[in-house]
């Protein structure tokens, strides 16, 4: 009961939050997409992003959080992963076309997945029977192959 109190006064007492300065010339987009597959009642996906500014002193800043259901049918972790990989790339993308507007620059985009079976999918000959996950595939490598990174 103790803990909970203690807890209690804690979230109600005011915090100061605080961003990091971020250096302005050495900007980088970083993506980290996330896939729990088949967790609602109906067996439909959730498909989540983090997107986050970091420079080149490690300094990091998240700009955009966000956890959705997914529409499109899965069937099988793979191509949960493989579309909130598309879903993050695609606002990667957007994100950094925004700010090159504004900053009259281009930004590096760089994407994380913890997911090593997609990475395998993506850089090696693998044989897939799905047509909706053969086209995804397709989509990623042509766009995104080289900003994509495996992180454990």
């Amino acid at each position: 009961m103790r803990t909970l109190n203690r807890s209690l006064r804690l979230m109600k007492k005011p915090t100061k939050m605080v961003l990091p300065r971020l250096h302005f010339l050495s900007f980088l987009i970083v993506g980290y997409p996330n896939a729990s597959f088949a967790n609602h009642d109906h067996l439909t996906s959730q498909l989540g992003l983090n997107v986050l500014l970091k420079d080149k002193f490690d300094n990091a800043s998240v700009i955009h959080c966000r956890s959705r259901k997914c529409h499109r049918i899965t069937r099988s972790v793979l191509a949960a992963e493989l579309y909130a990989l598309t879903h993050c790339s695609d606002f990667v993308r957007i994100m950094s076309q925004d700010m090159s507007i504004m900053l009259d620059r281009k930004e590096k985009i760089i994407i994380f997945t913890d997911f090593k079976s997609l990475i395998d999918t993506l850089t090696k000959l693998t044989t897939i029977t799905e047509k909706r996950l053969l086209i995804g595939i397709a989509v990623i490598k042509e766009k995104t192959i080289r900003q994509v990174n495996y992180v454990m």
